[in-house]
């Protein structure tokens, strides 16, 4: 509550908040400058503060309403409308078009709903894909939520060429390279696994780590929801993919340990376990083309089961 309102009184009544320093999309790789060594992104910093500016007052308001304070829940909500009405008058076409044509912006567009046109952004975001060779470009803003609105969209696919690329950049050229952990730039070593001549290079950093919640969250499908405390009820729909072949893990959520593993088999076939802890409940579903028996369809409560 306090940042946010702080936010607004920098902000004043001309959008001052888009004029003061923000590291936006930090270390992406599609700043015009094409510098090795540039920190700044392609997508402007402004954009990326305003709209995070009314994702925050969003976030204040729901937590009012979890804590029952209606009057700051009208007021945070009204706040962050205004915001995103803002966003949206300054930074997007009549007909939906983001005027920002970068990876990062296209998928803050699809995450907080910004378009008119959700279609045409997809396409857009999807045309910059096929630009790059389905290399990623984004940086510390748009990396963390980079593969899971791809996925809620429709796109998984694609979420899983950019986790398992193994060139640069992406994480497999990482691993390739002997790292145990995620750099800070996608570029900390070169190719012959020297540390490269850009300062500020960390070899332990979270950002492009992020990852990890999409591969827990969408690959194994812990599908965690505000509506169950706890995690005492989870939705396991697991992102199946070829490309992957199997994946298999567990979640220790407060109510107990959740586990999945799944494996396709050459013929196609899938064979599929998950674990639900005492005292909880799960829902199992799967992709288009996979079939949960109809034993084990509907709320489940704790046990295994596997086929």
């Amino acid at each position: 509550k306090a940042w946010v309102d702080y936010i607004q009184r920098l902000d004043g009544e001309d959008h001052a908040w888009r004029r003061h320093f923000h590291f936006g999309d930090w270390l992406a790789l599609d700043h015009p400058s094409g510098k090795v060594d540039e920190v700044r992104g392609g997508t402007p910093e402004e954009y990326i503060a305003n709209v995070y500016y009314a994702a925050s007052a969003q976030l204040v308001a729901k937590a009012a309403r979890v804590l029952g304070w209606a009057d700051e829940a009208g007021h945070y909500q009204a706040l962050a409308d205004a915001q995103f009405h803002e966003v949206r008058r300054e930074y997007f076409s009549q007909t939906g078009r983001c005027c920002i044509n970068t990876q990062t912006a296209l998928l803050l567009a699809l995450q907080y709903k910004l378009s008119s046109n959700e279609e045409l952004t997809k396409q857009m975001l999807q045309q910059l894909f096929e630009v790059s060779g389905h290399k990623l470009r984004t940086g510390f803003t748009g990396m963390p939520i980079m593969a899971p609105v791809l996925s809620e969209h429709g796109m998984s696919d694609l979420a899983y060429d950019l986790l398992l690329n193994e060139e640069f950049p992406g994480w497999l050229y990482e691993v390739k390279l002997g790292a145990t952990t995620v750099w800070e730039r996608w570029n900390s070593l070169d190719e012959n696994g020297n540390i490269s001549s850009t300062g500020m290079n960390s070899l332990n950093h979270y950002a492009y780590g992020s990852i990890v919640e999409w591969i827990f969250r969408y690959a194994l499908g812990f599908r965690v929801s505000a509506a169950h405390p706890g995690s005492r009820h989870l939705v396991i729909a697991p992102v199946i993919s070829e490309k992957l072949g199997k994946a298999g893990g567990f979640y220790d959520a407060p109510a107990g340990r959740y586990e999945v593993a799944w494996e396709l088999e050459p013929e196609g076939k899938l064979r599929f376990s998950a674990t639900v802890p005492f005292g909880c409940t799960a829902e199992i579903q799967l992709p288009e083309g996979y079939s949960v028996p109809t034993a084990y369809q509907g709320v489940l409560s704790a046990g295994t089961y596997a086929w």
